[in-house]
C-alpha cells in the first residue's frame, strides 16, 4: 500500500510518515503470524494422538502455566487462530486510517477531520474527506470503494487470506 498522494493546492506529490509506520507494523504482524503458525504446527506434530487433543492442550497449558479457558478442540483451534489474524488486520487498517488522518492534520490541513456519516465505514469517510480537500490518495484498488456500501474492504486485507492457503 502506498500513501503517496497529489495535493492539487500545493501542486506536489507527498509521502506521509504513516506509510513507514504501516509497513513496519505489517512486518511485525507478518512475523508474529508466521511464528504462531510454526508454533502451532510444531505443537500439533508433538501430539501423539493417544489421548484426546483437548486433554493434551490442557496438560501443556498447565505445564507452561498458561490459563486456557473455553475448550480448545482440534476442529476449533485453527479457525480461531485465523480469526485473530483477521482481527489484527482490522486493527492495523484502523490504526493506519487514524495515523494517516493525523499526518494530514499536522502536515497539510490542521482542521482535517473524517467525514461524518454513520452509514459509511472509516475508509469511505477518509476518502470523502480527502476528496473535499482536493487530495487524491494513491491507495490500492481493493481499498477504493468501487462496490456498494455493504462491501467489506477488510475481506481483502493483507492478512485475511494470507493464512488460509498453506500446505
Amino acid at each position: 500500500m502506498r500513501t503517496f498522494f497529489y495535493d492539487f493546492k500545493a501542486g506536489v506529490d507527498l509521502e506521509l510518515p504513516s506509510r513507514k509506520r504501516l509497513f513496519k507494523k505489517m512486518g511485525e504482524y507478518d512475523t508474529l503470524a508466521e511464528y504462531t503458525i510454526c508454533a502451532l504446527r510444531d505443537f500439533e506434530k508433538r501430539w501423539d494422538g493417544k489421548e484426546p487433543f483437548e486433554n493434551y492442550v490442557t496438560q501443556k497449558a498447565i505445564e507452561h502455566k498458561v490459563n486456557l479457558k473455553g475448550g480448545v478442540t482440534l476442529p476449533n483451534h485453527e479457525p480461531a487462530l485465523y480469526k485473530s489474524f483477521i482481527i489484527n488486520s482490522h486493527a492495523l487498517l484502523g490504526d493506519f486510517i487514524q495515523s494517516y488522518k493525523l499526518d494530514i492534520k499536522s502536515l497539510i490541513e490542521p482542521n482535517f477531520k473524517l467525514y461524518e456519516d454513520d452509514r459509511l465505514n472509516n475508509v469511505e469517510k477518509l476518502l470523502k474527506s480527502l476528496k473535499t480537500k482536493d487530495i487524491i490518495p494513491n491507495f490500492p484498488k481493493w481499498l477504493l470503494l468501487e462496490k456498494p456500501l455493504n462491501f467489506d474492504p477488510f475481506g481483502h486485507a493483507r492478512f485475511a487470506h494470507l493464512f488460509v492457503l498453506y500446505d
